[in-house]
């Protein structure tokens, strides 16, 4: 569970202009990044275990980010949103997923690819809170042709925090060789758009809104989630913030 938390932290750096590292045990930071489709990530790189941290933020709202005129500044968050909904298939590595996800990573793959075969001893870990869980989800499928034939369960693993739906469990299954573990907080709206034609894959850690039912359950079925959410209104926005993830899995190390 700390490795969870561990993640979730990273999730939240990404979204910071000038992130704090300590006690992170990171050396270095490479930046992935593409303009046109405002997908962005970070690769914290930790030479000490060998491993890179692939982490990618998610949709950030209609605010405005950095210098520049309103339009500068406002155009990521809108990009954001075009690829949200843009929520018909497209064929990806063999399997059919979420067109406008797939149209964000496309320019990243042409980053991620060289960047491990330079690190080609590193393990690689991948982790994204909304918007970046689902393009992490796809770079893995990238990542799992690209090493195509390995025994990938040492050396990649997927994490994501509260995000939407790229593709059905089934084809998620055949595409992705590796640890998929996937977050979802009791009430967030996220996880569940989008609602037809779309299903998760990976194992669910769910962080149920009524502790009654305990701090965290594992691949609960979909009646117990629509129990526990039931009259959660207020909570449905709040719960999709990765600080509220970080809050919900500190308690379930707590406990």
């Amino acid at each position: 569970m700390r490795e969870i938390l561990y993640a979730a932290h990273l999730c939240k750096r990404v979204y910071d202009e000038n992130p704090n590292f300590d006690g992170l045990d990171i050396d270095a930071i490479i930046d992935l990044r593409d303009k046109h489709s405002s997908t962005e990530g970070q690769v914290f790189v930790n030479h000490k275990n060998k491993k890179l941290y692939m982490v990618f933020r998610g949709t950030e709202g209609l605010k405005h980010r950095g210098r520049g005129s309103w339009w500068q500044r406002a155009k990521p968050s809108l990009q954001d949103w075009l690829s949200n909904v843009k929520a018909g298939k497209t064929y990806y590595y063999r399997i059919r997923v979420h067109k406008g996800y797939a149209e964000a990573v496309y320019p990243i793959i042409k980053q991620v690819l060289p960047l491990v075969d330079e690190y080609g001893d590193y393990a690689i870990d991948l982790y994204g809170h909304s918007k970046g869980g689902a393009e992490a989800t796809l770079i893995t499928i990238a990542l799992v042709e690209h090493f195509r034939g390995l025994n990938l369960w040492r050396v990649l693993r997927l994490i994501t925090f509260g995000q939407p739906k790229v593709s059905t469990a089934a084809e998620l299954k055949e595409a992705i060789n590796c640890i998929y573990l996937r977050v979802q907080n009791g009430s967030d709206l996220v996880p569940r758009n989008p609602h037809f034609g779309y299903s998760h894959g990976g194992i669910n850690l769910y962080l149920p809104n009524n502790k009654k039912l305990g701090y965290c359950l594992w691949n609960p079925d979909r009646g117990k989630k629509i129990r526990d959410r039931l009259f959660t209104y207020f909570e449905r926005v709040q719960d999709h913030s990765i600080d509220d993830y970080i809050k919900e899995i500190e308690q379930c190390v707590e406990h």
